[in-house]
């Protein structure tokens, strides 16, 4: 999801025009017709937060392996 600009489904509040979908590792592992992504002018859309976790709190939850992860190609 990229910055909402005036073609962007989030520009427009109401109707379910836009859609979402996410790839990993070149599958399609979900896809998301019609979402209502805000229902009113004054809700704004200026971002969106990506996080990764492994969870625990010592080394015992950490990966065996390197690990990468690139949110480059999201719009």
């Amino acid at each position: 999801m990229g910055a909402a600009g005036a073609g962007d489904p989030a520009e427009h509040p109401g109707p379910r025009d836009g859609s979402i979908t996410v790839w990993l590792d070149g599958r399609k592992v979900l896809s998301q017709a019609d979402p209502v992504f805000r229902s009113t002018a004054e809700l704004k859309i200026d971002g969106v937060f990506f996080s990764t976790f492994f969870g625990g709190d010592d080394a015992s939850w950490s990966s065996q392996a390197g690990q990468h992860v690139d949110f480059a190609g999201s719009s």
